[in-house]
């Protein structure tokens, strides 16, 4: 037992496979399944992985608020179904500052080809954007 709990201390990340294996260099002749049984008798576990922190505070990337026409546009697809279960997905292309919308295209389906047609004549139309933001 007291051989089982020192791999298992000193490498506290090895599951009950590795812990056999190296006993089993060692000379131990022993089996996984018995492993695995003393180590669930013994309340050895391997912990559980942390979890993602998630980011608080203030963005270091794009602007958080927009200040002037032009400065922040966003573009979205939006996912619906006809009545008889067909795909339709619309491409918007905002204006943050004045909530002016550049484009609203709804179609069956949007290639890239088509969105970058579509970004490319609004901004013939209005402009460049200093940012380009969008949700995902």
């Amino acid at each position: 037992m007291a051989r089982l709990e020192q791999p298992s201390e000193q490498y506290p990340r090895y599951g009950y496979l590795r812990i056999a294996a190296l006993l089993r260099q060692e000379g131990w002749p022993v089996g996984k399944r018995s492993i695995q049984k003393l180590r669930r008798q013994t309340g050895l576990r391997v912990p559980p992985t942390k979890r993602k922190l998630v980011r608080r505070g203030c963005s270091t990337g794009l602007p958080t608020k927009t200040t002037h026409r032009g400065y922040v546009w966003t573009w979205d697809f939006i996912a619906d179904a006809t009545i008889r279960g067909g795909a339709l997905w619309m491409l918007t292309i905002l204006d943050e500052f004045t909530r002016e919308c550049h484009v609203l295209r709804a179609d069956r389906a949007l290639r890239s080809e088509d969105v970058l047609q579509w970004l490319q004549k609004a901004i013939q139309a209005h402009g460049a954007p200093e940012y380009l933001r969008s949700d995902k």
